[in-house]
């Protein structure tokens, strides 16, 4: 069974109001591990072209926007585009699908899709279509949840357990509970090998990587979930080429 965008538009149009709210405070996972890592790859963006794919309520689009990039945004939610348009003033936002992006061929300079391409459930016709829309060298950053953790069934802390997919290479749609949202969030689980494949395939090539680890900043706000995220690579960061 693979994920649908449907599937996925209405469970984000359903949290849009309480994942804005969360998004303006500061949240382990997305402000202290994944999105440091992922701005550590983009690097003098001022004046270029930047399209924020799956921009969700705008955090990202904002940063980008502050940075002197030209940023355009783009979400299957149409409740989370409306969000983004609220929060993010001056930036183009639309609501859109990645197999079929409404810009013309080579239009970007770089295209970052933060915590999103788990979301894909055809990665090949996803990626042919970042790939269109890129410019010569363009530049495609990604990240997702790490196949690594799908290896471990349960990991204890102290006043907290950490629950896993025991089946790395079983692919196909899963589910995984949000207990700050109190829903179920479908995505595509994917090997590393997939990813790999996916990549070569669509003719980009890898200028970095990053298995993401929590700053430092994050010990202060909750150390038991810092010392167990410092151990376990729970998102990576990839930065490709169009060749």
């Amino acid at each position: 069974m693979k994920i649908t965008e449907e599937e996925v538009s209405r469970t984000y149009n359903k949290i849009a109001f309480l994942f804005d709210k969360k998004r303006k405070e500061e949240l382990i996972y997305n402000d202290y591990i994944e999105m440091p890592s992922t701005l550590s790859l983009l690097q003098n963006i001022r004046e270029k072209k930047i399209l924020d794919l799956g921009c969700g309520v705008g955090t990202l689009s904002k940063i980008l926007k502050k940075r002197g990039a030209i940023v355009k945004g783009i979400d299957i939610s149409p409740k989370m585009i409306e969000f983004a348009k609220q929060n993010v003033k001056d930036v183009e936002f639309k609501v859109g699908s990645v197999y079929k992006l409404p810009y013309k061929s080579e239009t970007f300079d770089i295209v970052v899709a933060s915590l999103v391409v788990h979301y894909f459930s055809n990665l090949n016709k996803a990626f042919k279509e970042i790939r269109r829309v890129l410019k010569k060298d363009g530049i495609f950053i990604f990240s997702s949840d790490n196949p690594v953790v799908n290896i471990t069934k349960r990991m204890k802390g102290k006043q907290q357990k950490y629950r896993m997919f025991d089946d790395y290479f079983k692919e196909g749609k899963v589910y995984r509970w949000w207990p700050t949202f109190k829903v179920r969030i479908p995505y595509q689980q994917i090997t590393f090998q997939t990813w790999i494949k996916t990549i070569i395939k669509n003719r980009f090539i890898i200028e970095d990587y990053i298995d993401a680890k929590p700053i430092k900043k994050a010990e202060k706000k909750d150390k038991i979930k810092y010392n167990f995220l410092s151990k376990i690579p729970w998102f990576f960061v990839f930065k490709l080429r169009k060749s």
